[in-house]
C-alpha cells in the first residue's frame, strides 16, 4: 500500500491528473499486479476504463526518456521523504 501511495503521489506531482486511478488486476498474468494510472478527463477513454480503448500509440525515444527519467527521479526523491 506504500508503493502505491508513494506512485500515485508522484504521478499527481508529476503530471497533475484529473484523477488517479488504482486497478489490481490478474486476470491475464499469473501473478497479481496493481496499475496506478494517471487520468485526465481529456484522454480518449474517458471515463471508462483504458484498456482496449483507442489505438495505442509508442513514445518517441526521445520523449520515452525524458518521461522515464522524470518519473525515476520523482521515485527517488518521494522514496527519501
Amino acid at each position: 500500500m506504500e508503493d502505491i501511495a508513494i506512485a500515485s503521489q508522484v504521478l499527481e506531482q508529476t503530471y497533475a491528473p484529473d484523477k488517479i486511478n488504482v486497478g489490481a488486476l490478474g486476470n491475464i498474468v499469473e501473478q497479481l499486479h496493481i496499475h496506478v494510472i494517471a487520468r485526465n478527463r481529456n484522454d480518449d477513454a474517458w471515463p471508462g476504463p483504458v484498456w482496449g480503448q483507442g489505438t495505442p500509440l509508442p513514445y518517441a525515444q526521445t520523449d520515452l526518456a525524458r518521461t522515464q527519467n522524470d518519473l525515476k527521479m520523482a521515485l527517488k526523491v518521494a522514496e527519501t521523504k
